[in-house]
């Protein structure tokens, strides 16, 4: 992590960057199931976005968990360039995957897909139009430090929009470290207020594939329906996920969702079955 912190202070110094405004948003997601029966405060994110009379711009993620513990997620610069493309520096979020890394971006209370396991990474990333590059590290967050062995990391993803309602997305990653390659697809269709929604993935080392099929249909100015079915199969096994969520937005920025998932497989182990959630998910 010291790493990341000089490389952002270099490049600090050497651009005599001015921040003209900081932007502060976040939120904190408050839930209760069924399963443990218990009221868990998820996490509480604060995001810093810092905006120069210029070319560069900052942001940096704090995390705070059910632990207590704080985490920086993400500490990048985007510099943009005279082309229209943008050079990206620092730990960010990788490109893959339909479900966002947060709460505040989920169709449901969690994710229908782990695509990357929701790793970090730390170096480089090219974007110019759709297409996106990033070389770099994978970052271990738990052990706030990178994964063992060479770690390089390599990640090309392009999204485009077909039309007014069609848009895709496809991307490829290779870590060096631990040997996967990953393959992850999707499309997003809208129809009205309906939006239609398939993924798929592929990991060749670990033999791990999956996918999911949604469905989100906004019915009133505040409130919203998801349906979802998710499959993900590996070594051990299958696991399936059936997921029927409602939403309703209770002001401009607290929001009340239910969630109901079925899970089965063969390696549940004997945590299958059907589980409600409850969350209050507030923004700011």
């Amino acid at each position: 992590m010291n790493k990341l912190f000089k490389l952002l202070a270099a490049l600090f110094a050497a651009s005599s960057i001015t921040f003209a405004a900081v932007g502060i948003s976040g939120f904190a997601d408050l839930s209760y199931d069924d399963g443990d029966q218990n009221i868990e405060l998820d996490e509480i994110e604060l995001r810093l976005s810092l905006d120069a009379e210029g070319p560069v711009t900052g942001n940096a993620n704090l995390s705070m968990g059910e632990a207590g513990d704080v985490t920086l997620e993400q500490a990048y610069v985007d510099y943009a360039l005279t082309s229209g493309a943008t050079v990206t520096v620092g730990q960010f979020e990788s490109t893959l995957g339909f479900d966002a890394y947060d709460a505040d971006g989920l169709i449901a209370n969690g994710a229908g897909l782990s695509v990357t396991g929701d790793v970090y990474d730390q170096g480089v990333r090219y974007t110019t139009g759709n297409l996106a590059v990033t070389v770099g590290e994978s970052v271990n967050l738990a052990g706030d430090d990178n994964l063992d062995g060479d770690n390089h990391v390599v990640e090309v993803s392009y999204s485009k929009a077909v039309n007014d309602q069609l848009n895709a997305f496809v991307g490829f990653r290779s870590n060096e470290a631990t040997g996967n390659d990953i393959f992850n697809a999707y499309v997003t269709y809208d129809v009205g207020a309906l939006t239609l929604i398939g993924e798929v993935f592929q990991d060749d080392n670990d033999d791990t594939d999956g996918n999911q099929i949604a469905a989100v249909y906004g019915y009133s100015d505040n409130s919203s329906i998801t349906v979802r079915s998710a499959s993900t199969e590996d070594v051990n096994g299958t696991i399936d996920t059936n997921t029927i969520a409602h939403a309703t937005a209770l002001t401009d920025d607290l929001a009340f969702i239910i969630d109901v998932t079925e899970t089965d497989g063969d390696t549940v182990q004997g945590q299958g079955g059907t589980n409600t959630t409850l969350e209050l998910l507030y923004t700011f």
